[in-house]
């Protein structure tokens, strides 16, 4: 019975959040708040140590740069223009850093990725994850 609960309530969760992203984003648009409905920026994506369950996990962590000397993020209502800087971008960090080592190399210090999403270009995870 608890675990049905847990469900419901992870679902239920998830259908709040994305419905208060929605209204936020309609309202943002509404009166010209300044948020737009995509977002695109260079992040630096490294791993984060999760915990010695089962032997050990890992989970990646990004970070949005706004630094000279890499392109600075976009936030733009159009698609086709995200995802236009999402191509430039990339080409940017093929040139900038051509030899990145995988994340999940042990000699890696994090890799550089350009990441389109909805809503603004914030650090990722949000929560830290959890063993389950």
């Amino acid at each position: 019975m608890r675990a049905s609960r847990d469900v419901i309530g992870h679902w239920l969760c998830r259908w709040l959040c994305s419905d208060l992203r929605g209204a936020l984003l309609r309202l943002g648009s509404r009166f010209g708040a300044g948020m737009s409905r995509y977002s695109v920026a260079v992040y630096h994506v490294q791993q984060a140590y999760g915990g010695q369950e089962e032997g050990g996990w890992w989970y990646e962590t990004g970070q949005p740069l706004d630094v000279a000397g890499t392109p600075r993020p976009l936030s733009t209502d159009s698609h086709k223009r995200a995802e236009a800087e999402l191509k430039r971008q990339e080409e940017w960090i093929n040139r900038a850093y051509p030899n990145q080592r995988p994340v999940w190399s042990t000699l890696s210090s994090g890799v550089y990725r350009s990441i389109m999403q909805e809503g603004p270009a914030v650090a990722f995870p949000v929560h830290r994850p959890h063993y389950e």
